[in-house]
């Protein structure tokens, strides 16, 4: 046998490196294998990690593509189970009547994500993206008659901006203004934007005053994040301003008289695990979710009937 033939069929070297196309897939597997070890584990403790008599939490799913692929909810999903509550999530085709969905939920949680209906909000309709009419109606015959039945709601972004509009106010568009642009839409700095002054007195100051003392000092803003390209222009009759950012972008509105309808502009679902003033306005949401629930079946009662 020649040295040529030899060398051809000479063993490959024992720890020699695979050919990059036949580890890849090895690799490739491993990480999706990883990936869905994580979501597996993440959607067992959102659905066992909470006691069975835990207050149920109403989301609405959007339909955009972070919610499509479980993205945006899962955020919300995993500061919920983790402030005590029981994720149900509303689907905006559900048919039934806003009383019916309402019966399952102690609490509402109104999450962020495309542009509230321009017909209804009175913003620039050439500047709007991502508006689903469906989700806007189911929401507001939602909050409607959740405000009538005295449920909990906690409006985020989006929420922020359609509790405004329930009420009778309107938004504006920041995209076309560069400078509110750069404070306040995505960017690489929307995770630290700006801060906001809380109003004294307010419910959301007494909210974060109390049982710990999380609220800023007079005149000190709280720092938040930011990742929106409208905002409330005309604040609607009957809510109240509790929050502004110094370049007098309404950042909290509440509605007086009411056990707890707060609404902030910025996503303290996502500073909840490092910011207590977030993590306030989530464990407080819960507790008035604990309140209706045993306020509507005494605990006695669920257990009773094996709720």
């Amino acid at each position: 046998m020649s040295n040529d033939t030899a060398a051809t069929f000479a063993p490959t070297p024992t720890g020699a490196a695979e050919p990059r196309r036949r580890r890849w897939p090895r690799v490739l597997a491993t990480v999706v294998a990883i990936v869905l070890s994580v979501v597996v584990a993440f959607r067992s403790w959102v659905r066992h990690g909470v006691d069975e008599d835990a207050p149920r939490v109403g989301m609405v799913i959007g339909d955009d593509w972070m919610n499509r692929l479980g993205i945006h909810q899962a955020t919300y999903e995993a500061v919920i189970t983790h402030a005590g509550g029981r994720v149900v999530s509303l689907d905006p085709r559900d048919d039934r009547s806003a009383d019916a969905i309402l019966d399952g939920v102690d609490a509402l949680v109104l999450t962020g994500g495309g542009d509230v209906d321009p017909e209804l909000s009175g913003a620039a309709e050439e500047r709007c993206q991502l508006v689903d009419r469906n989700r806007d109606d189911f929401e507001i015959a939602l909050v409607q008659r959740a405000l009538e039945r005295d449920i909990p709601i906690l409006a985020v972004c989006r929420g922020h901006q359609l509790l405004n509009v329930i009420f009778g106010g309107t938004l504006r568009d920041l995209r076309g203004d560069p400078e509110m642009r750069k404070a306040h839409s995505i960017t690489l700095r929307s995770l630290d934007a700006h801060g906001v002054y809380v109003t004294p007195g307010s419910g959301l100051d007494e909210l974060l005053r109390a049982p710990e003392d999380v609220a800023p000092d007079a005149g000190v803003p709280l720092p938040v994040n930011s990742f929106h390209g409208q905002a409330v222009d005309a604040v609607a009759p009957g809510l109240r301003v509790s929050a502004v950012s110094p370049d007098g972008v309404i950042e909290a509105l509440e509605v007086p008289g009411e056990r707890y309808a707060i609404s902030v502009q910025w996503h303290p679902e996502i500073l909840y695990w490092t910011d207590a003033a977030s993590r306030r306005l989530f464990e407080r949401l819960i507790e008035e979710a604990e309140r209706r629930r045993d306020a509507r079946a005494p605990r006695a009662a669920r257990v009773d009937a094996g709720a």
